[in-house]
Order: C-alpha cells, then structure tokens, then sequence
C-alpha cells in the first residue's frame, strides 16, 4: 500500500494530537470545559487534527475510507470559522467518543503501512 512521505508525516501528527485530546479529556470533566484554558487546549487541539487530515493527499483519503475525513476536517473548519460559537458538548462528545476511534484507525493505518 503506497503512502507518501508527507501522508506518513500528518498520520503522526493526527496521532500527537489525538494523544493531547485523549490526554487532557481523562484528566477533566465537561464542567472544567468552562475554564477557557481546557476549552482552548481541546479545541486547538482538535483543531489540528482537522487539519492535518486536510492535508493528506485526496488519493489516501478515498483509498482510505475506515476514516470518514471529511467529518474530521468539518469539525476542524466549525471550530476555525465558529467565531466564538463553540458548542461545549460537540467538543467533549468528540474528544471523549471520537478522537480515540480516530487514533486507533490512523495507527491500524501505520501499522498496516510500514510492517
């Protein structure tokens, strides 16, 4: 299965920042979303495995399809154009719920890559 060096490069990144959301979401509970400083730190987060999946070749995303991207990549463009309008919920249902589905399919992707 062919993965170009820069496909290879985001999957890694999504993998850093995915740990950062599963990091943090364990140490906190919806109500410490209130305090900008946790709010901030997931959804920059989030934000950047939008996109780094943005970033993957659009061969990869449709060869790749045990990851349904272009949800991955809405979410990064509601927090980016949001403008102040965060939905709190949306952002703990996704770092708690999805971001670790996400982890797992890009590292089954790596694995599947380069064993």
């Amino acid at each position: 299965m062919l993965i170009l060096i820069n496909d290879k490069e985001r999957l890694y990144d999504i993998l850093a920042y995915s740990d950062q959301v599963i990091e943090v979401s364990s140490a906190i509970t919806p109500d410490d979303l209130f305090d900008f400083r946790n709010l901030n730190c997931l959804a920059y987060s989030l934000q950047t495995v939008g996109e780094a999946a943005s970033k993957l070749t659009d061969h990869f995303r449709k060869t790749h399809t045990q990851v349904e991207w272009d949800k991955v990549i809405a979410m990064r463009h509601r927090l980016v154009h949001g403008y102040g309008k965060l939905d709190i919920d949306i952002i703990w249902s996704v770092s708690i719920e999805e971001i670790p589905l996400l982890r797992s399919a890009v590292a089954e992707i790596l694995r599947q890559s380069w064993t």
